[in-house]
Order: C-alpha cells, then structure tokens, then sequence
C-alpha cells in the first residue's frame, strides 16, 4: 500500500513544483530519507501515529524540486533495519560523483550516550547501542566513501543537535550543513513541526524568505526553523554549517509574494482555551490560521479577528 501510494505520488509531482535556487542542483542531488515510526522492541521505543507522516512527504518535496526519483532512496519502518539502512546507504554512496549533493533525512528515535556523548539514530531493530545507527559511522563512511561536494544533514528526533556539532567541527574537503530540531543535549517533541517548516521552505513558502529577496537561503531555513520550534515547542533548533557549505547557500526560490500578516504567531481563543498558532491570511471571512504545537492534525481554519491575540 505505501508503495502504490509513492508511485502515485511520484507521478504527481512532476507536473507541479517549486523552482530550486541557484544553490541547488536537483540533477546532481541524491536524496537518503529514513523515517522510523514504529519498532519491533516497542516495550523500550514506542512508536509515533503514521497519520499523514511527513517524511514521505519530504521525500516527494525534493521531487518536486526536480530531483529524479531514481536518485531519491526511501526507507519506511520494517524497511529501515539496521542493514537495510547501512546497505542502503552504501549503495546511494557509490552512485554519487564529484560535484553531488548528497541529503539525508532521518526521523523516529534519537539516543545519546552521555559516556563519550556519541549520538544514534534508532533504527526499527534497534534497541542496544551495539544495534543503532550512529552519527560518527555516517562520517566516517561520507569521509571514505562519499566522491561528492556536500552533505546535508537533517534529523527531526531527540538530540539530533548532534548533527550541527558535526558540521561545524568538519575539516574535510567535504562541506557539511545540518538542521536539527533540538540541540545534542535535549530531547525533542514527538510533533512534526521541524519537518513541517522544512516542508514549507521547500514549498517556497514566502514567510522563510526573511530578506525578501525571492529565494530561500539555508541560513533563513534555519531561522524559520528557529522560529517554529521555539514558539510551537518550546524547544531549541536551527542550522549550522562549514565553510564548504555556508549558510548564505540558496536553496528553493520563493513561490508567490507574502500575505498581509501571513507568518505572525497568535494565541486563539477556542474551546475556553488558548492555542497556538500562526497567521496564514487575513481577508473578509476573519483569520486564516494554521495550528502549531499539536500532536493531533487538524486543517487551517478561519476565525474571528477577536479571538486572536497577537504573540510576540
């Protein structure tokens, strides 16, 4: 079933889409997204609702963008083994020459060892550390392996901050970016609002473009993510890079002009209860708002110029 759903998507994608900036070659892209929302030792790691899961969607964004399908690698729960992860990688390792981008995307658990503060990522067979798949086995295997120009790191789990230390302390020929959604330390929210505001800057959503200059850098997807994660969650996120690969590196162009208030955050009064959320558009039938910070789903909705106050 997901894989008559990704081909059905796949079909969809390429006859629509964001325009990729001048810092992004789709063609010399390869695209590694691992996305683990259930495992089979869910006595130590419960899983996460599959509910409209937006690593699949990360995936098709890069398609979008015009990354060939063939150069996109999915791995999805049962598929995303601690062998099938490592074998997987290694063969989209061997395709890559010089000049290439090489993305990897992983979402479900994250642990650290506080010992010699290494960090893993949990794949579903995982449940020792001897059984993980680690950050230093990725550099590790990049450095010896990888023909490519740069990497780009992303992690929406506990202690992905991980990532971000990686790229800073790189000293390779390699340029390393990373985005994470909390720091090494702390742990993360079970949301998808880092993958969402990854999602919307890829969509060329016109509230990442701080400048306004029509194109999306990696250093604003980082502040939008910065954003997001400290209003929505409360929570410590952002990018860091080497100086093979700066933050100042466009990456999607904008896709339409911004909306008046669109990007503000607001408290909504509903329910006898505040929520947050974030502006979308303001017109005659009120204001357009998108919820933020929930586990549970739900679509964006018109209310009431009075039952939204302003956050700073």
């Amino acid at each position: 079933m997901v894989v008559s759903l990704w081909l059905a998507l796949t079909a969809w994608v390429w006859a629509q889409g964001p325009a990729p900036a001048d810092g992004l070659d789709p063609r010399r892209t390869w695209v590694f997204v691992v996305g683990c929302l259930e495992w089979s030792r869910s006595d130590i790691y419960p899983g996460f609702p599959k509910t409209n899961r937006r690593d699949v969607r990360l995936a098709l964004a890069y398609q979008r963008l015009g990354v060939p399908p063939e150069q996109v690698t999915l791995l999805l729960d049962r598929d995303a083994t601690r062998q099938g992860i490592h074998d997987a990688f290694m063969k989209i390792l061997g395709k890559c020459r010089p000049g290439d981008t090489l993305i990897l995307y992983y979402a479900g658990h994250g642990y650290r060892d506080e010992a010699d503060r290494t960090f893993w990522m949990v794949p579903y067979d995982g449940y020792d550390v001897d059984t993980l798949w680690g950050l230093r086995g990725i550099e590790r295997d990049v450095n010896r392996l990888f023909k490519g120009s740069r990497v780009f790191l992303s992690a929406d789990c506990c202690h992905s901050g991980a990532m971000r230390l990686a790229a800073r302390r790189n000293v390779s020929n390699i340029g390393f970016f990373a985005l994470s959604s909390s720091t090494a330390r702390l742990s993360s929210t079970g949301n998808w609002t880092f993958t969402d505001c990854l999602l919307d800057a890829l969509s060329g959503d016109p509230r990442c473009d701080a400048n306004g200059d029509g194109v999306i850098s990696l250093a604003e997807m980082s502040e939008q993510v910065e954003k997001d994660m400290l209003f929505a969650e409360n929570q410590k996120a952002g990018g860091s890079g080497s100086p093979l690969f700066p933050e100042n590196t466009g990456w999607v162009r904008t896709a339409r002009p911004l909306r008046a208030g669109e990007g503000a955050y607001v408290s909504v009064f509903a329910d006898g209860a505040n929520w947050k959320a974030r502006v979308v558009e303001q017109g005659q039938r009120g204001v357009l708002v998108h919820w933020m910070g929930l586990a549970q789903d739900y679509p964006d909705e018109w209310v009431s110029p009075s039952r939204v106050t302003p956050m700073r």
